[in-house]
């Protein structure tokens, strides 16, 4: 999951705009891990990142030990991993 650290416009799902906290896709849009990938990284011209990778919470979810755990991209990890 990404997190939006600076607005922008995102040319490939149809001109939206981004804002800042909003969660990058927009639930209309599938996440292209290669995009998400380019926009975390600092823009050449504007010197800046747009988008931030964020944990994952797992609502109400445990693991075989009772320890709660955090999915990051694909992964899960028990908490004491993080």
């Amino acid at each position: 999951m990404y997190k939006v650290k600076n607005k922008f416009k995102e040319n490939y799902h149809d001109g939206h705009i981004y804002n800042p906290g909003e969660v990058y896709p927009a639930k209309d849009y599938k996440l292209v891990k290669s995009r998400a990938e380019e926009l975390a990284m600092t823009h050449p011209k504007y010197g800046v990142t747009f988008l931030e990778a964020v944990e994952e919470k797992l609502p109400n979810s445990t693991s075989e030990k009772g320890k709660n755990t955090v999915r990051k991209g694909k992964e899960t990890l028990e908490k004491s991993d993080v």
